[in-house]
């Protein structure tokens, strides 16, 4: 695109190829660390895209893609092996629609009001520690139990 006169800067950051390179051992890293940790990329790849000075809205809009597509591989592969039942699938299916539903006006309204776009960076900050502390011991009373 570029030896075609695209304008990448009219559409977000500019990408040099040292942001490039350093972008896709972020990646790497990020694939490799998450797959020993089972954590997602998004949890990962958010304080580099950070550093990188990609505006907080983006990363927190693409880390929040990036969990929700791994968590959804993670359930589809439990879901074909057969461990859910289709009517718990759809209960939580629509719990979780109507909660993500209540939840992104509630997060509009106070972006909007306080005109701060960081509070999507905090909540997901949130979020991220709250997981990273109750699944390790959620695993830890399974394993007991």
């Amino acid at each position: 695109k570029t030896l075609h006169g695209y304008d990448f800067t009219k559409y977000g950051e500019k990408f040099d190829d040292e942001k490039v390179k350093n972008t896709g051992k972020a990646a790497i890293t990020a694939g490799v660390v998450g797959g020993l940790l089972g954590l997602g990329g998004g949890v990962i790849l958010t304080p580099k895209w950070l550093d990188m000075g990609i505006p907080s809205d983006r990363v927190a809009s693409t880390a929040t893609f990036t969990v929700c597509f791994t968590s959804f591989i993670s359930f589809f592969t439990t879901f074909l092996a057969g461990k859910y039942v289709l009517t718990e699938v759809a209960f939580y299916w629509i719990l979780s629609f109507i909660a993500s539903f209540f939840v992104s006006r509630l997060l509009k309204y106070v972006v909007d009001k306080y005109k701060k776009k960081s509070i999507l960076i905090g909540v997901l900050l949130c979020v991220i520690a709250l997981a990273l502390t109750l699944l390790p011991i959620l695993t830890v009373i399974d394993l007991v139990q």
